[in-house]
């Protein structure tokens, strides 16, 4: 990537961040850098990269604005969990420890090859599983399976299998593992949740 692309990048993310103004050109430089982000994502996902550089690089202004505008996301993105209100408190402690202190912040390892909100989802929801799998009481309800944690996660994959499944058991029904048509593949197209 050329130094043009980049300042185009910075402005853009500077833009989409206007309180956030701590970050230098050569910060965001060796975060993207660093990074090995791709050209097209860099322009495709530059508010993200900009966040992200600033809030890895401690930066107040950007931490107030992950804090206020992802991690707020948090009681929404965990409610089919159904967690306590104390468990959401300690995944968003959890979660702003190893984001954005580290050491390192793991906020240096997003690469733009997604949203910013997605990756921080994903590392909300294995930061919740972890809780969860660590306290005894939570952990002895998920053996059992009396837990909402679980029961949310298989009403999820639940649909996924449902449109999946009627091609499955036709594949294995057939001797060689083809559809019924023989074309190895199901006919019918299946859309996965995002």
């Amino acid at each position: 990537m050329n130094d043009d692309e980049l300042k185009a990048a910075f402005d853009l993310g500077r833009g989409q961040w206007p309180t956030v103004q701590s970050l230098t050109l050569e910060a965001f430089r060796s975060f993207v850098e660093a990074a090995a982000v791709e050209p097209a994502a860099l322009q495709e996902r530059a508010g993200d990269l900009f966040l992200a550089a600033a809030a890895a690089g401690g930066h107040d202004d950007a931490v107030r604005e992950f804090d206020g505008t992802l991690l707020a996301e948090l009681p929404r993105w965990l409610a089919r969990l159904r967690l306590a209100d104390d468990v959401v408190q300690e995944v968003r402690q959890q979660l702003r420890s190893k984001l954005l202190v580290g050491p390192p912040p793991r906020l240096l390892q997003y690469r733009a090859s997604g949203p910013l909100a997605g990756w921080v989802r994903m590392a909300a929801m294995r930061t919740a599983l972890d809780i969860c799998e660590a306290d005894p009481v939570i952990s002895g309800r998920l053996e059992s399976g009396r837990e909402p944690l679980l029961e949310a996660l298989v009403k999820s994959s639940s649909s996924s299998a449902a449109s999946t499944g009627s091609c499955f058991r036709r594949r294995c029904a057939t001797p060689s593992g083809t559809s019924p048509s023989g074309t190895g593949a199901c006919s019918a197209s299946t859309t996965s949740p995002a």
